[in-house]
């Protein structure tokens, strides 16, 4: 789906990509600036010990491309969000998936957020140069190392933490990652990051109960990336669901619960949009 606003003055052109498409320029153009996000990372699903793991965030970026270098239809590919890890119940729940690349054409490519690859870590978020593969080592040029709470970032996507109930971190420019399941049956998962704060901000956690509550999904965004979903309540009985990631951002973990866990939320699809300068 894509949607055109025009502006009288200046004399300019945006077109929102929220799925894959073609773009075709104006023939008035002189000019575009594209920003792309990626897709955020799934959220680990818990277990009977263990809680579920937050999403990270996807890297921003914009580059500038004279109309005269674009000859034909860009194909725009918006990457989907990393599938929501299962809850389980035995030990430890399922991992959730990766974030897709966001890209238009061969000009430019966003990439996209991960979720832990350990049942007991969180995961650093896409970089402007690299997709994040789910571990916890800063990576190249523009990352944070993974820590004990989200990392925050600017036009890198932001990291998860490994300490149950922690909140998400926030990106100024990237997605921003979920918050961590809760890890005690009488515990709250974290909240969502944010772009608006460090850590929290977004989708609420879910607060304890029989069965947990789930987080709150993460807010979508035509204008950038959203908020990062909470992580989902612990319980005697069945885990809460970790919230779904909004725009670019990370799915919440799952809580832990006594029979069985609860999922991850799903990482937050991403987003293109293209502005035309007349």
């Amino acid at each position: 789906m894509s949607v055109s606003i025009s502006f009288s003055t200046p004399v300019i052109k945006s077109t929102v990509f929220t799925t894959s498409g073609t773009f075709t320029k104006d023939p008035r153009t002189t000019f575009v600036l594209v920003q792309l996000w990626g897709a955020g990372g799934g959220g680990r699903g818990g277990g009977t010990s263990t809680r579920g793991g937050a999403g990270s965030g996807a890297s921003y970026k914009e580059i500038y491309i004279p109309a005269s270098a674009i000859t034909s239809g860009v194909s725009v590919t918006v990457g989907s969000g990393g599938t929501a890890g299962v809850g389980a119940s035995t030990a430890t729940g399922g991992g959730g998936g990766t974030g897709g690349n966001t890209s238009f054409g061969s000009y430019a490519t966003a990439y996209g957020g991960a979720s832990p690859s350990s049942t007991t870590s969180g995961t650093v978020g896409a970089t402007s140069m690299t997709p994040s593969g789910g571990g916890t080592t800063a990576l190249l040029p523009d990352g944070a190392a993974a820590s004990t709470t989200g990392q925050a970032g600017l036009f890198n996507g932001a990291a998860s933490g490994s300490t149950a109930g922690t909140a998400g971190a926030g990106s100024a420019y990237g997605g921003c990652s979920g918050g961590v399941g809760a890890g005690t049956t009488s515990g709250s998962g974290g909240d969502g990051g944010s772009s608006t704060a460090l850590t929290g901000g977004g989708g609420l956690g879910g607060a304890s109960g029989t069965p947990g509550s789930a987080g709150a999904t993460g807010a979508n965004s035509t204008y950038g990336s959203g908020t990062g979903g909470g992580g989902g309540g612990g319980s005697t009985t069945t885990g809460g669901k970790g919230g779904d990631g909004g725009t670019a951002s990370g799915g919440g973990g799952g809580g832990i619960g006594t029979t069985i866990g609860g999922d991850g939320g799903k990482g937050g699809d991403g987003l293109i949009r293209v502005t035309e300068f007349f």
